[in-house]
């Protein structure tokens, strides 16, 4: 693999599992510290040109997207010297100087992260170079659906530069630059045909190179974008209708990929490969909890044991950089690597979608809350997270990392004795419950309400439908009953569970697809004034943040 593939192979990966969390032993405190540290150090290596050294000499721009990008994710803005500088100087380059994968998929991230509207047309020829340098059917060239280092297609694609690839176009079809929707299929039939027999990837198909860490978090992660953009299923929004509801895009390939991310989870070397591109790998967790909505990883909390290591394997003189081994003895590649999982990792957590029985049915739309979660994120112009929960296993403290529990099903949903005392408890505490029928099923309904009975048996908290002048009706959007109507409870002042016995999720989970779609759009805003309503709009507490559980009987 070459030196800068290498560097710049950012990982995606998913996860599994949704176990309590042992105690913590890492603080938000000494995460902010040490983000605060990298961007300290990062700042002080910028050229005054706006650049900063490349780590390798084929590459013109790449450390410093990849640079940038840290600084970004970490929360300096496009109006900071460091920052403008920086955009001016990768505002010199259009893709066809550049000529490399890498760096215009790393800089596509930066001008979609930065300033999209002032860089539309920077973003929509990179894109078109994107697409074009894609290896075709008719490319003859091994293997249709990747990318190689340029658009020449001189040699064999790889899937280091496919999965970099799909995240530049990625980030720009999230601020709005249209992408041909041949190159998401293409690279999806890529990915579900060169996994290997156990679930893994590895730098080429046929095993070239042997399964690695980095590289399933490349395929998994693959699928999930290109799923995002072009499978969801045998779903279909026809007019204000579902074709195929409820049937929205759960994939084995899919799942066999993460069996082999949990097995084989660390933090402390990429599997595989060990200490060598670590730090990318760490990055690629990151976006694996963020993609997949799995706070936990096989029995691992990522984030946490992430940080753990980071926050303690710093510089010690505290000059704020990270090092690692080979490429990363380089700290400003390591330190960029490090400072993007600790800061994009710990976006505060807006729901938790929780797993029920029977089987399957908690899950039977895999994108309606990321969607949802993405579209608020939007909304807000901050980075939220979303992910799953078992209430059922998962404290209290747990539970309430969200302040909002969502979940729907066809069948009556089935939570243990020790799920209802939680959902119960996390409502006294707070918390918030967001329940939908999904495709309308009234067995569903039907459950519902008699869990709803056990939960509140009280006579005071009956679920009744909200009336017009109820403030969800106007807590984002101007809605009323008969848009979509909606059912609640009250405990103390005020609604805590909100219930939409009519289908939300499958248009949800429709989103990226027909994002245009009227009933679409009405479902993503029935959500939202939701999610306002419960929230206020305030943003939820720090991923690290401890939660405290009072003892109401002791009060």
């Amino acid at each position: 693999v070459a030196a800068w593939s290498a560097v710049i192979g950012l990982s995606l990966s998913l996860g599994l599992g949704t176990v309590a969390a042992e105690a913590a032993d890492v603080t938000r405190a000494q995460v902010e510290e040490a983000i605060r540290q990298g961007v300290r150090y990062l700042k002080s290596q910028q050229k005054p040109d706006g650049s900063w050294r490349q780590a390798d000499n084929e590459a013109r721009t790449g450390s410093t997207s990849l640079a940038t990008l840290a600084l970004l994710t970490a929360g300096e803005t496009a109006k900071e010297a460091e920052i403008a500088r920086a955009l001016d100087y990768l505002r010199q380059f259009g893709p066809e100087d550049l000529r490399s994968t890498y760096d215009v998929a790393l800089q596509t991230m930066v001008f979609a992260a930065a300033d999209p509207e002032r860089d539309k047309l920077r973003l929509t020829r990179n894109v078109a170079w994107l697409e074009a340098a894609q290896i075709k059917l008719a490319d003859r060239v091994p293997w249709p659906g990747t990318w190689t280092y340029s658009a020449s297609k001189t040699r064999q694609g790889d899937n280091s530069n496919t999965q970099y690839a799909l995240l530049g176009l990625h980030a720009a079809a999230e601020v709005g630059i249209p992408v041909k929707t041949q190159i998401w299929a293409l690279s999806r039939e890529h990915f579900l045909g060169s996994q290997n027999r156990d679930g893994s990837w590895g730098y080429t198909p046929l095993g070239g190179g042997g399964a690695t860490g980095s590289m399933t978090c490349a395929g998994v992660s693959s699928l999930v974008i290109t799923g995002l953009k072009r499978f969801t299923g045998r779903e279909v929004v026809v007019g204000e209708a579902i074709n195929g509801c409820g049937e929205g895009g759960f994939h084995p390939d899919l799942q066999r990929g993460l069996d082999w991310l949990a097995v084989n989870f660390s933090v402390g070397q990429n599997p595989g490969q060990e200490q060598t591109w670590k730090f990318y790998y760490l990055y690629g967790l990151e976006r694996v909890g963020r993609l997949s909505g799995q706070r936990f990883l096989g029995q691992n909390d990522w984030y946490r044991e992430g940080a753990r290591l980071l926050v303690s394997t710093q510089d010690p003189l505290r000059q704020g950089f990270w090092r690692g081994v080979g490429t990363e003895s380089d700290p400003l590649i390591a330190t960029s690597f490090a400072v993007l999982f600790l800061a994009k990792g710990r976006a505060p957590v807006l729901m938790n979608k929780l797993r029920h029985g029977p089987g399957r049915d908690w899950n039977n739309d895999v994108d309606d809350v990321r969607n949802l979660v993405s579209s608020v994120s939007r909304d807000w112009k901050t980075l939220l997270t979303w992910q799953v929960s078992d209430p059922g296993t998962a404290s209290v403290a747990d539970l309430l990392q969200a302040p909002i529990a969502y979940f729907n099903g066809h069948e009556p949903p089935a939570f243990s004795s020790e799920a209802k005392a939680n959902l119960r408890s996390f409502v006294e505490q707070g918390g918030f419950i967001f329940a939908e029928a999904c495709c309308g099923r009234p067995e569903f309904d039907r459950g519902f309400r008699a869990l709803i009975g056990e939960l509140f048996p009280e006579p005071e908290y009956t679920l009744k439908p909200l009336p017009p002048e109820h403030a969800v009706w106007r807590s984002r959007y101007r809605l009323t009953p008969d848009v979509h109507p909606l059912w609640g409870i009250d405990f103390g002042c005020r609604t805590v569970v909100v219930y939409s016995p009519s289908d939300l999720s499958c248009f949800w989970n429709q989103s990226e697809m027909q994002p245009d779609n009227a009933a679409v759009i009405k479902a993503l805003r029935v959500g939202q004034n939701v999610v306002d309503y419960a929230t206020g709009r305030e943003l939820p507490a720090d991923k690290l943040e401890v939660r405290e559980v009072r003892d109401f009987r002791k009060d």
